[in-house]
């Protein structure tokens, strides 16, 4: 039986009002998958400055984070935490086999957890989950129903993870901040490149959105800072050796490549370089080959 823990960063109504409604639907969908689930499963959370004591009894409240991205950008007027800095605390006030993390509008549908744990028991010690987008005016406790039940429409971002908790002692997310893009994709690298099998479900019926926008309006002032912050981290990933691993990268060329340029998440660039560096790296091991041949 695994430990499972699940951690999300939590606001105060005051900061958003709207994304603490959505906040609601997520902390409820959570237990009533963990009732649904026979394994053994922790439901955390954490919180920037100061404790909401509003939480039910089945979350952990784990300690507040002491950091923002206004520690980055004095400019900007939004205390928006740090994925690493959640990452960090789990990794200091957690014990359990794997970790999932979602952002905190993700709606889990009540067998998510059980087919989690189906997924594990595979062989896979990695999965990357993409949401399913439901209509806007789904937005009560009371509609969980119909959010489950609705059709949901796919998304390219990336916004659920499961992973092992060994990985936290390598990912580092610098200062990438949470509510921002690259916070997906990069913890995405992370997880494909040192995970052994990882395994990316890009249209699973496990979690929910709520609303139908792709590419929402964008913060540019962090909007750049996230950007930044990824390049630099990038250089640290072994993405290269591992990209093998990513979505789409085993499919025929060239569709893998026509389905990195569909998708937001995914680097074109990033590909094609992948793709001359593996052909080099062939070419260089063949004539090298021929080589040794000569030796006999």
């Amino acid at each position: 039986m695994y430990k499972i823990t699940h951690i999300i960063n939590t606001i105060h109504p005051e900061e958003n009002a709207e994304l603490y409604k959505r906040q609601s639907l997520t902390i409820e969908s959570m237990r009533l998958a963990k009732k649904f689930c026979e394994q053994n499963i922790s439901l955390t959370a954490v919180q920037y400055s100061k404790i909401d004591d509003g939480l039910p009894q089945e979350f952990e409240l784990l300690p507040p984070l002491e950091r923002s991205v206004k520690n980055f950008v004095p400019d900007t007027h939004r205390n928006l935490p740090l994925i690493q800095d959640v990452l960090s605390c789990a990794q200091e006030n957690v014990q359990c086999d794997f970790l999932v993390y979602t952002n905190l509008d993700i709606i889990l549908t009540p067998h998510f957890y059980s087919s989690v744990v189906y997924y594990l028991n595979q062989g896979h010690d990695a999965l990357v989950i993409n949401r399913q987008r439901v209509s806007q005016s789904l937005e009560n406790i009371e509609d969980l129903p119909a959010i489950f039940a609705e059709k949901g429409m796919i998304h390219p971002g990336f916004d659920c993870f499961v992973f092992k908790r060994d990985l936290l002692e390598k990912i580092d997310m610098g200062s990438i901040c949470l509510g921002i893009p690259f916070i997906g994709v990069g913890l995405a690298h992370w997880v494909f490149s040192l995970s052994k099998n990882p395994l990316f479900l890009p249209n699973a019926s496990l979690t929910r959105h709520i609303g139908l926008e792709v590419m929402p309006p964008i913060d540019p002032l962090l909007y750049k800072h996230n950007q930044r912050a990824f390049n630099r981290i990038k250089k640290t990933i072994p993405w290269k050796e591992n990209l093998h691993k990513f979505p789409y990268a085993l499919r025929p060329f060239p569709n893998n490549l026509w389905r990195w340029g569909l998708n937001p998440s995914l680097s074109t660039r990033d590909f094609i370089e992948w793709k001359f560096w593996n052909w080099r790296r062939k070419l260089r091991f063949l004539l090298n080959q021929r080589r040794w041949n000569q030796l006999k």
